[in-house]
């Protein structure tokens, strides 16, 4: 990754059931977030950059990410809020 990427506890203790892939490419997606962000935008991710940053040698990874993906987005993650 290109940086550090930091959590609230809200989002480490969030309730949620990802694979390994998943939790990598969640990572990268909130890692490309910034504090100035006020609305939903769209973010790219090279499967190149993927690749590199987590060193991965599966040959069929392509088809695995679009899996992922397509899994990722119909999941919910739940981040408790206290009042």
């Amino acid at each position: 990754m290109s940086g550090i990427v930091k959590k609230s506890n809200h989002l480490v203790n969030a309730r949620f059931d990802f694979t390994v892939l998943e939790i990598r490419l969640f990572t990268l997606m909130v890692s490309q977030l910034t504090n100035d962000d006020e609305d939903f935008k769209t973010y790219k991710i090279p499967v190149q950059n993927f690749i590199k940053t987590f060193q991965i040698k599966n040959k069929n990874i392509y088809k695995e990410l679009e899996k992922t993906t397509d899994s990722l987005i119909r999941k919910i993650i739940k981040i408790p809020i206290e009042e």
